[in-house]
């Protein structure tokens, strides 16, 4: 038994999942930072493994979250810049290594426009950077070093999905990807792959004989010493399929022969998500700035070196996932202890209640505090209100006299991306741009 599990699944379980938080019961999900203490003497990210203890670490070390919208989620695909003297790959309808080629199928211009190529001029180098777009011939566009490109769309430069590694890429021709149905040439003969050029063939006595369900395809054959190397006055037409599309090499010559590529389902750009290998989604948060929606339930006083996505969590001592009505654009999710007054903990240190640290009914570390309050994770034990909290190196001892837990349950929802990183120190004045992509 053979089978074969395509990139459409990828596609299209990314699609699926970034649509779910724009529909009316939208998907809840967080930006979650975490982990203010310092990983090691280093302080050097560790590798992370597929384990339920790093699950148990990673709910335990959140500092707070940002919840995701609609429009913080969108596809991407790799960003291959167009370089000079690259050789870049053809589009061709039977060819499975399109998306494995080290310069891509597809380029990313300076004028932000992506680009498939149609033709490479036989594996020639690209020395002339693709420009114009869809009218200019339906988006085919031939530039001087021989190469053939198709326009596939173009993005606005404040568009916050493009990253070094990604470009953002549409579903479907919007107007905010500079897209048009103008550019959408159903059935067209994308390109003619000659398999092999024969011999004998004259100038003025070859011609090119198409036929199939389509209309309007018309060449004019290419000629040297007797073999036929290529084409000329290419006019692709339209609403050709490759089960109905034959050329035939008509003239004095034997043995060329030559096959049609047809262009993608639907027309080339007509969606280029889908054709262009589409699998994975990015997220793309803002938190902190004085966001009006954070209310300062984010802390800036402490640095954080892990970022998460959670989906679909409780809210603290429900036992049902949380609603995207109900749910809050931020979430606390450190423990919150109102304390009696006296001198601050240091940021970091290891607080808890009991003879000592080692023997503790209860620690945590400090994330943040003031004179009445501190915020603490990665907790252990049942806090005890009425006894002294005690800070492990400053010593300081204060009484506790309220406990507000975190908004969300721990260990609720599910952990879909974590990122272990270098710290990032944050400020008032500062916010930071949360990127990373998830892959199907």
């Amino acid at each position: 038994m053979t089978t074969l599990s395509t990139r459409r699944l990828g596609y299209n379980d990314a699609v699926q999942f970034a649509e779910g938080f724009s529909e009316p019961a939208a998907t809840v999900g967080y930006v979650v930072l975490g982990k203010s203490v310092s990983w090691d003497d280093t302080d050097t990210p560790p590798a992370i493994l597929d384990t339920d203890n790093i699950v148990y670490d990673v709910y335990g070390a959140m500092i707070g979250g940002k919840k995701v919208t609609g429009n913080d989620v969108y596809l991407v695909i790799p960003r291959f810049n167009w370089t000079a003297n690259s050789v870049y790959t053809p589009y061709d309808d039977r060819s499975d290594g399109m998306y494995s080629s080290a310069n891509g199928n597809y380029v990313y211009t300076s004028t932000g426009g992506v680009y498939r190529c149609l033709d490479n001029r036989n594996g020639g180098l690209s020395t002339v950077e693709p420009t114009g777009d869809y009218t200019i011939s339906n988006g085919f566009i031939e530039t001087a070093d021989g190469y053939v490109w198709k326009y596939m769309y173009a993005i606005p430069p404040s568009n916050k999905f493009i990253t070094e590694d990604f470009i953002p890429v549409p579903t479907a021709q919007f107007n905010s990807y500079s897209g048009s149905s103008n550019n959408i040439v159903e059935g067209a003969i994308t390109r003619i792959k000659i398999e092999s050029g024969g011999s004998g063939y004259g100038n003025t006595n070859t011609s090119i004989r198409i036929t199939g369900n389509g209309a309007g395809a018309n060449v004019t054959a290419n000629i040297a010493n007797g073999v036929l190397v290529g084409f000329n006055n290419i006019v692709r037409g339209t609403d050709y399929t490759r089960q109905n599309c034959t050329i035939t090499v008509v003239g004095s010559g034997t043995g060329a022969n030559v096959r049609p590529i047809i262009s993608a389902y639907g027309g080339h750009a007509f969606n280029p998500a889908r054709e262009l290998g589409a699998n994975t989604v990015m997220i793309a948060v803002k938190v902190g700035s004085g966001d009006a929606t954070e209310g300062g339930k984010i802390t800036i006083n402490n640095d954080f070196r892990q970022v998460s996505l959670l989906v679909g969590p409780h809210k603290y001592g429900q036992n049902t996932e949380i609603s995207s009505a109900n749910a809050n654009s931020a979430v606390s999710l450190t423990t919150d202890i109102v304390i009696t007054s006296g001198s601050n903990f240091t940021i970091d240190e290891l607080v808890y209640q009991g003879t000592d640290a080692a023997n503790s009914t209860f620690s945590g570390y400090v994330v943040d505090n003031s004179a009445s309050l501190v915020k603490i994770n990665e907790v252990r034990g049942t806090i005890q209100v009425g006894s002294n909290l005690k800070g492990n190196t400053s010593t300081v001892a204060r009484t506790v006299v309220n406990v507000t837990q975190p908004e969300l349950e721990p260990m609720t929802g599910d952990l879909i991306y974590v990122e272990n990183r270098t710290p990032v120190s944050r400020a008032s004045n500062q916010a930071e741009n949360i990127k990373f992509v998830v892959k199907f």
